[in-house]
Order: structure tokens, then C-alpha cells, then sequence
């Protein structure tokens, strides 16, 4: 098993790309790095989208937050692997929880 199998750290890196970069560019590259790692990391795939949508929705940020959702509709290899709908109902939930009516707005109109 290597580290980068390990959810907690790749939860972490999801985590600390989002806070500190804020950059879609930067978040779409890792989680493109995680997807071509190996078969127990794209078994995490969901979980490390569900992380970064939280945590742009905590620093509100809808311009991520947004950002995020379009990057699920458009990238194939995110599309295959995952459950788009049930990640957008998880930005959905984690944006009523944030209390962020703004964002909230935004992801259902998406």
C-alpha cells in the first residue's frame, strides 16, 4: 500500500489545493494525479471531489465552487469513474449545511 492510497492524505492534498491555490487548474492536475495512480486511488476519486467541493464551499467561493461542477460535466475520465449526480447533491447539501444561499443559488441553477 503506498501513501497515496491512503485517504486521509489524499483528502489532505485535495484539502490544502483548494485552500491555499484556489485554481482550477492546479485541483483538475491533481485530481487527474490521483485518478492515474493506481486502482485503490480511483477507488477514492468520489471522496477527494466531495472534498474539494466542501471545501471551496467553506472559503465561499462560488467561482470554484462552480468551477468544480463543470469540471464533473466535461471531463470524461471524471464522468466514467463517478457519480456526477450524486456529487452535485453532495455540493448542494454542503451548501445548505455552510448556510451559503448565494452558492446554493448558483449550483442549482448550474
Amino acid at each position: 500500500k503506498t501513501i497515496l492510497s491512503e485517504k486521509k492524505f489524499s483528502k489532505e492534498c485535495i484539502r490544502c489545493s483548494v485552500k491555499e491555490t484556489r485554481k482550477m487548474s492546479i485541483i483538475e492536475e491533481l485530481l487527474g494525479f490521483f485518478l492515474a495512480a493506481n486502482d485503490e486511488t480511483r477507488k477514492n476519486v468520489n471522496t477527494l471531489i466531495k472534498e474539494a467541493i466542501s471545501s471551496a464551499i467553506k472559503l465561499d467561493d462560488d467561482k470554484l465552487v462552480i468551477e468544480l461542477l463543470e469540471f464533473l460535466q466535461t471531463d470524461k475520465k471524471i464522468k466514467t469513474l463517478t457519480d456526477t449526480a450524486e456529487l452535485n447533491e453532495n455540493a448542494v447539501f454542503h451548501a445548505t449545511v455552510q448556510q451559503r444561499s448565494d452558492t446554493l443559488t448558483k449550483i442549482l441553477k448550474g
